[in-house]
């Protein structure tokens, strides 16, 4: 299963993107802390504007998504990028909030 649970702090303005269907794309990085340090983690969410002016750079966050790899064309040629594409971002403020999506997302884990 694909799934990953980040908590950290945006650390770079969201990038917008309009896709075909009228929906908006964000794009943001989270700096999160690991074992081996700290890096940055590229997040895309589908979500609306005002969902978005939430997650303003500073702002800790708790990410629940999976790990996708796109490819596009650039300049002529073929880059990827990987990043966390999710389906939850909630304010780490936001207590009650937080545990419903980590409630949610646990529930679609099956132990076999």
């Amino acid at each position: 299963m694909n799934l990953v649970l980040l908590r950290g702090v945006v650390v770079a303005e969201l990038q917008r993107r309009d896709v075909a269907d009228g929906a908006i794309a964000w794009s943001f990085d989270v700096m999160c802390s690991s074992d081996g340090g700290q890096g940055r983690t590229p997040v895309m969410v589908i979500a609306s504007e005002s969902d978005a002016a939430a997650w303003q750079p500073g702002v800790e966050v708790v990410v629940i998504g999976s790990v996708k790899r796109r490819f596009f064309r650039s300049g002529g040629a073929t880059q990827s990028r990987t990043e966390v594409v999710a389906t939850s971002v909630v304010p780490a403020r936001r207590r009650k909030a937080v545990s419903a999506s980590l409630t949610a997302a646990l529930a679609r884990v099956s132990v076999a």
